[in-house]
């Protein structure tokens, strides 16, 4: 065939679409060249001086194959054989359109393979088309490049030129071997995506994981929490805990996404983190740490004890409670009071001493019996919401109304009405007489066959007059100030309750104590309360009337100690108030009672006299002074009715 009959990609293959070809040929110059279609004479040509000739077929082939021959007749008439044939294929069909446009998988970047988004700006398209035909590859209409289908059909073309990120319609036709041109294929449209999503925000856990008092805290006591945060919509979230990648998660359409961990954490501070991954295969930076503490370890109670004497008859006693680690919010809403017998009393108060420690006052106490407090169960709990656990043994203060002892003395009828001076001479008596005087036994008087029973008593730190003449009893007394250092038991911090300045416990109760014998009294822990840990108190002790601590009694400021021995005998109460005040000019005040008694080993009240002696009222008159006697009588009749 003629180079311009010959269609298709070759111009020398036979195959053609023109179904009424040119055949061309060479024959003796001059000669008459017959041209045979499929064995039938269609015509004759006459081959130039050079023996060149072409026939161009005046009827159309039919689709396929055919063979072409030709014979050359001479002038002289002679007719040469038959020509090799020349087979052609006449194809005027065009091909199906190429079709399963797509990404290449190793194109379609990302977590699919197959949805045509991909970070790879010059992916590779693969598609079918009839086998051996020219794939012409178009991109957003425009011809980008061609390539050839291989025997099974199967074609794929690599972009040469960067896409822009971005939507993008990838076409393609098929040119056959006789060069019928397909039409265009179905679109395979694309995303084109190379920018990396923002990193995950918002990781928090899950309210229902973020357990305890708080569930914005991220302190939890649940070691498998959910965590939660948003992303771009469709991103695949990978958790990161402690730097180590644990599991992925698709963000929904709005961004939001969670992850349940299936590992449990261990108790302790934990790091997590998120990594955002686009459809197209970019990867976000990480997100910012959410912080969080797993505490899987319930509470429970160190230490109960009673701050106070145990058996009291103080209106106010006190419980000091340590927990083995920080609770949430103690109050009296936590406690109930356990009163047995007639024993009755109510928490006044709750006092945060540190972050495990807390002083609970109960006021209003009174009656008879057992007190104590207990806390409700499921009551209390620390920050991750772990119950208190564990057996708590209280302490149970016996609690006792005091006894009033009411003496009553017979009048005695004086018939003579002496007259006194502010001076009375005593009759010499012996020095073992006044001893027993002054030592508190009671004496003996008969006056008219009435027995009177009276007790002679000292009155601590002030000056009284007896009627044995003007101010004759002036013990010596001291005054103890002090400015504290370094805080002893007694004086507790309250830094984590800076509302509190200066608080003083008002009572704390009576103690009681036996005459002539030494003792020592601490005040119990947290008598005093102040905000500032190492604050310059002033604490001074003095008796509730103003004058000092008699001589024997001692108070130490930097321990908190009374310390001292009562004269044998001594049995008047003595009261004492501690004022305390700080530098700032906070102050308080508190109040303890020793009340003293008469060991057995000494001699109880009896009435009599030293062994060896008698009574000072026989004494006297032995002595003939029963006159006097009766005058002394008389005198301290008037003291005890002022």
């Amino acid at each position: 065939m003629s180079v311009a009959s010959d269609t298709g990609s070759s111009h020398a293959d036979g195959v053609t679409s023109n179904s009424q070809p040119t055949v061309t040929g060479t024959a003796e110059a001059g000669s008459t060249v017959t041209v045979y279609v499929d064995g039938s004479a269609v015509g004759t040509a006459t081959a130039n001086g050079s023996g060149a000739w072409s026939y161009n077929l005046s009827s159309s082939l039919a689709d396929g194959s055919h063979s072409i021959r030709a014979t050359a007749t001479d002038a002289a008439g002679n007719v040469s054989g038959q020509s090799t044939g020349d087979n052609l294929v006449v194809d005027t069909a065009a091909p199906s359109a190429p079709s399963g446009l797509a990404l290449s998988v190793a194109s379609d970047t990302g977590s699919s393979h197959a949805d045509g988004v991909t970070s790879n700006n010059q992916p590779t398209v693969t598609g079918t088309a009839e086998a051996g035909s020219t794939v012409t590859v178009y991109v957003d209409g425009r011809a980008v490049g061609t390539t050839t289908a291989n025997g099974s059909g199967a074609w794929s073309y690599n972009l040469s030129s960067s896409l822009a990120d971005g939507n993008h319609s990838i076409k393609a036709t098929a040119t056959d071997a006789a060069g019928n041109i397909s039409g265009q294929s179905t679109a395979d449209n694309i995303v084109v995506d190379t920018a990396a999503p923002s990193a995950p925000s918002g990781l928090a856990l899950s309210v229902a994981s973020d357990t305890g008092s708080s569930h914005t805290d991220g302190v939890t006591s649940n070691n498998q929490p959910t965590v939660t945060g948003t992303a771009e919509a469709g991103s695949t979230v990978t958790v990161y805990v402690d730097g180590r990648a644990v599991g992925t998660t698709t963000a929904n359409g709005s961004g939001a996404w969670s992850y349940n961990l299936s590992s449990s954490l261990a108790d302790g501070n934990h790091s997590i983190k998120a990594t955002a991954t686009d459809a197209a295969g970019n990867i976000s930076g990480q997100s910012t740490a959410d912080n969080i503490s797993v505490d899987t370890a319930a509470p429970q109670v160190q230490s109960f004890t009673a701050t106070s004497t145990l058996s009291t008859s103080a209106s106010t006693v006190s419980y000091q409670v340590v927990f083995t680690k920080p609770v949430v919010s103690f109050t009296a809403d936590n406690l109930i009071v356990v009163a047995g017998g007639s024993s009755h009393g109510a928490v006044s108060g709750i006092t945060q001493i540190n972050a495990t420690t807390y002083v609970i006052q109960l006021a209003g106490v009174g009656g008879d019996g057992a007190l104590s407090v207990a806390i409700k169960n499921g009551t209390v709990s620390d920050t991750a919401g772990n119950l208190l656990t564990g057996a708590i043994t209280v302490p149970s203060y016996q609690v006792f109304t005091p006894v009033v002892t009411t003496s009553t003395v017979t009048p005695i009828t004086v018939t003579t009405t002496p007259t006194f001076t502010n001076t009375i001479q005593l009759p010499p008596i012996t020095p073992n007489i006044v001893l027993a005087a002054v030592s508190g036994n009671p004496v003996i008087t008969t006056n008219g066959g009435n027995t009177v029973t009276t007790t002679n008593t000292i009155t601590t730190g002030t000056t009284s007059n007896t009627g044995f003449g003007s101010n004759t009893v002036t013990p010596t007394f001291g005054t103890l100030g002090n400015t504290n250092g370094a805080s002893p038991t007694f004086i507790s911090n309250t830094a984590v309750n800076p509302t509190i300045a200066l608080q003083v416990n008002p009572d704390l109760g009576v103690r009681p104590l036996v005459s002539g014998q030494s003792f020592s009294i601490t005040l119990p822990p947290a008598t005093i309360i102040t905000r500032e840990a190492t604050a310059n108190l002033s604490i001074t002790a003095t008796q509730s009337n103003g004058q000092p601590l008699p001589a024997w009694l001692k108070f130490d400021p930097t321990t908190g100690k009374f310390t001292g021995q009562a004269p044998a005998g001594w049995n008047k109460p003595i009261s004492v108030d501690i004022r305390v005040q700080d530098k700032s000019g906070h102050h308080g005040n508190s109040h303890i009672q020793l009340n003293f008694g008469q060991s057995r080993t000494n001699g109880g009240a009896t009435g009599m006299a030293a062994t060896g002696k008698l009574a000072l009222n026989k004494q006297f008159e032995s002595h003939g002074h029963k006159h006097f006697l009766e005058r002394i009588q008389a005198l301290l009749e008037g003291d005890a009715q002022v």
